[in-house]
């Protein structure tokens, strides 16, 4: 149930390696190994996993998969014209749904790839409300999506809504949260057949959850 797509599975060829273009950027105390040490210093942090789903590159779209492990929780936003001032005001958008206190509590560390839309460390980690830290945001090393697992296995899941090779221009935010609350209430295994929507209300309550949905909703400029 967990893993839908497992039976699918084929040995991976590794003649191919995906480079992204910002390899400059300045990833110091930010890294994988870096990671695993703030997670030793403090091993009771919630680590939410960010990524895009990857489109057609003919597209100007593209889905934002934001998890929390821990509850099986998934947030998917659809950009349009994806950049990393947008994924910024992404995170802007839930300070200011949920409130700072909120956030801190709520989204301590974020583990992502190298995508070169996840690139302003400063945007994302900092409040612009109060011009204090949030967060905590970790890369993976290059070409090791496995120190990711939990978004890359929801990113396979998603694809029995946005499939592989075929446009997703055509979605809109609410076509994307209507597949959102579909993921949400789907009983997981591991949850002891409760729901991902089950549990998030179990540990953070109702009107959090409520919150941290309702922004997925206009676009962002």
């Amino acid at each position: 149930m967990d893993l839908p797509y497992a039976v699918t599975y084929k040995k991976r060829k590794h003649n191919k390696k995906y480079e992204y273009s910002n390899n400059n950027i300045d990833r110091s105390n930010h890294t994988y190994l870096d990671f695993l040490s703030y997670l030793h210093e403090t091993p009771t942090q919630n680590v939410w996993q960010l990524d895009f789903l990857g489109s057609m590159k003919t597209d100007s779209k593209n889905i934002l998969t934001f998890m929390l492990p821990i509850v099986h929780f998934t947030l998917l936003d659809i950009i349009d014209q994806p950049n990393s001032k947008k994924v910024v005001q992404f995170f802007d958008d839930l300070e200011r749904a949920i409130g700072t206190e909120a956030f801190m509590d709520l989204i301590p560390v974020i583990l992502t790839d190298r995508d070169p839309c996840f690139n302003d460390i400063e945007g994302i980690c900092f409040s612009k409300i109060t011009g204090e830290e949030r967060c905590k945001l970790f890369f993976c090393d290059p070409y090791v999506s496995n120190q990711k697992p939990h978004v890359e296995n929801m990113n396979k899941q998603l694809r029995k809504f946005f499939q592989k090779h075929r446009s997703i221009d055509h979605h809109t935010k609410n076509t994307v949260r209507k597949h959102n609350i579909t993921l949400l209430n789907t009983p997981i295994k591991s949850l002891d057949g409760y729901t991902p929507k089950d549990a998030f209300i179990a540990v953070y309550g109702e009107d959090l959850f409520h919150k941290f949905f309702g922004i997925v909703k206009d676009e962002r400029k």
